[in-house]
C-alpha cells in the first residue's frame, strides 16, 4: 500500500465538504430535538449511619448482679447488609407508598438502597418531580425508625411473654 500525503487527506474532505457539513447539523439537531422531547429525571440521595458504637443499653434495679445481656441487637460488622433486606422489603416500601400516595411497585422502580460503607446506607430516588424524590429519599429513614423501633418492642413483647410462662 502506498503512502498517501497527509494534504491528499484534506483534500478529499475539502471536496466532500457538505457531506461533512450535512451530517454534523443533522447530527446536532436531531440530538437538540430528543434532549427536547425527554422527560428530566432528578435524583435525591439520603446516606445515613447505623451506629456501630451504640451505647449499651443500661439497667438500672436493686441487684447487685451484672446486667443481664440486652434483648435488643447491637450493631455489628454485616448490620448494614441486612438493614438494607429490610429497607427493601415489602413493610417499608408499603408505608412509603401510603405516605406519598403511590403504588408499592412504583417505589419498588425508584428507589434503590445500597451500602456505601461499613454502617452507611444510601439510599437513591428518581422522580419526575425533584421535590416528591427529596420528600421520599428523606423520609426513608424515619421510615426505617419506625419499623426497627416496632420490630424490636414486638420482640421484647415477645420475649418477655415467654419469659412469663
Amino acid at each position: 500500500m502506498a503512502d498517501v500525503p497527509l494534504h491528499q487527506h484534506w483534500n478529499d474532505i475539502y471536496v466532500k465538504r457538505w457531506l461533512v457539513v450535512l451530517t454534523a447539523t443533522s447530527s446536532a439537531a436531531a440530538a437538540y430535538i430528543f434532549s427536547s422531547l425527554v422527560t428530566p429525571v432528578y435524583e435525591a440521595k439520603t446516606t445515613f449511619f447505623l451506629a456501630a458504637n451504640a451505647s449499651p443499653i443500661s439497667y438500672v434495679g436493686p441487684s447487685p448482679d451484672a446486667p443481664p445481656v440486652p434483648l435488643l441487637p447491637m450493631p455489628e460488622e454485616k448490620a448494614a447488609a441486612l438493614d438494607v433486606g429490610i429497607l427493601r422489603g415489602r413493610e417499608v416500601r408499603t408505608r412509603l407508598a401510603d405516605e406519598f400516595d403511590l403504588s408499592v411497585a412504583e417505589i419498588a422502580r425508584r428507589v434503590d438502597v445500597t451500602v456505601s460503607g461499613e454502617f452507611m446506607i444510601d439510599v437513591f430516588v428518581r422522580n419526575h418531580d425533584p421535590d416528591l424524590a427529596a420528600r421520599i429519599a428523606n423520609e426513608v429513614p424515619v421510615v426505617y425508625s419506625e419499623f426497627h423501633e416496632g420490630s424490636m418492642r414486638a420482640r421484647a413483647t415477645e420475649l418477655a411473654a415467654a419469659l412469663s410462662k
